[in-house]
């Protein structure tokens, strides 16, 4: 389901130091907010692993899943990650499976060399899918369950659609190419005109539920085989022809700028501050280059209001 700060001029502060004064460029896994863990799996049991009260896998397949990278561990309950067996659980249609549950803000730039303020396109998404297994680890087929978008802010000037692939990560077969948004302004913002909920001196853009995306119960089914390790689930906006994914996607590019094209946020809150135009987001957020360094800092722990957007809360939660 995966590109931040920009270090020519400002050459410290976004590229990795490692001994002698010699720097390197940041790879695209230091711009995850996400880490791989392990589920554990018991024989007659459903697994079902919680982040913060929310549950975020449940099944009966030992997998790698996502979780956050600063409340990531391997003991049973460490900074808000915990699980538990389900005894005699029955998996659904007699198969092996499992259901992953998402939240988060996607948060895009839309040009090889822009200005790092990732509002170009933001948005809320929530997202249940399960996949059902035939066989050992062969996919029979994914259903979404669930997938919601809630729009936030449009700070760009050229247009842009916003999709989602399901992939083999390792042919690059695709198994389904799903545009969410063809027009993001038309569809996702009433065809209003100009940055929006982006500029402070730009009256607030009033979000409302018919601008919100909810596409349910759609299954998809490889046509070749597939394993449960190669299902690749990416995010992305097209621009001028071309897509651009988040970070955490297996297709995931650095832009000119050494930057990702997007970021996966990982939240339950629909409500995030972002920055404003042309104001980086480690301006926003200043531990965010720590962060990226690889120091134990949360990126968005320290902020200055004055280079974020803070919108009204989304009118649906």
């Amino acid at each position: 389901m995966k590109k931040l700060l920009l270090f020519l001029t400002i050459a410290a502060g976004l590229t990795a130091c490692i001994k002698d004064d010699v720097y390197v460029e940041p790879t695209m896994e230091q711009y995850k907010l996400t880490t791989e863990w392990t589920v554990p799996v018991q024989d007659d049991c459903i697994t079902v692993v919680e982040y913060n009260g929310e549950v975020i896998y449940e099944g009966n397949v030992p997998m790698n899943i996502d979780v956050p990278k600063d409340n990531y561990g391997s003991t049973r309950s460490l900074e808000g990650l915990e699980w538990h067996f389900v005894p005699n659980g029955k998996p659904l249609l007699g198969n092996s499976y499992y259901t992953e549950y998402r939240n988060g803000i996607f948060a895009f730039e839309d040009a090889p060399n822009g200005d790092n303020d990732y509002n170009d396109f933001i948005c809320y998404f929530k997202e249940a899918y399960s996949v059902f297994l035939k066989g050992e680890n062969q996919i029979d087929h994914i259903l979404f369950k669930k997938l919601e978008i809630l729009p936030k802010a449009l700070g760009n000037s050229i247009p842009l659609s916003f999709g989602i692939e399901l992939v083999n990560v390792n042919s690059g077969d695709m198994i389904a190419d799903i545009i969410i948004y063809k027009d993001i302004r038309k569809e996702a913002f009433n065809g209003a005109t100009g940055f929006i909920n982006t500029d402070k001196n730009i009256p607030e853009f009033e979000l409302n539920s018919k601008c919100d995306k909810i596409i349910t119960e759609q299954a998809f089914r490889p046509e070749n085989d597939l394993k449960n390790s190669e299902l690749g689930i990416n995010y992305y906006i097209i621009a001028n022809g071309k897509k651009y994914y988040t970070a955490d996607s297996n297709r995931a590019k650095l832009t000119e700028n050494k930057t990702p094209y997007g970021l996966y946020i990982p939240t339950t809150s629909n409500y995030w501050d972002y920055p404003i135009e042309k104001s980086p987001i480690w301006e926003g957020y200043p531990n965010f280059k720590n962060w990226i360094l690889g120091k134990k800092q949360g990126p968005f722990s320290e902020r200055k209001s004055k280079y974020l957007y803070s919108m009204q809360k989304h009118s649906q939660n």
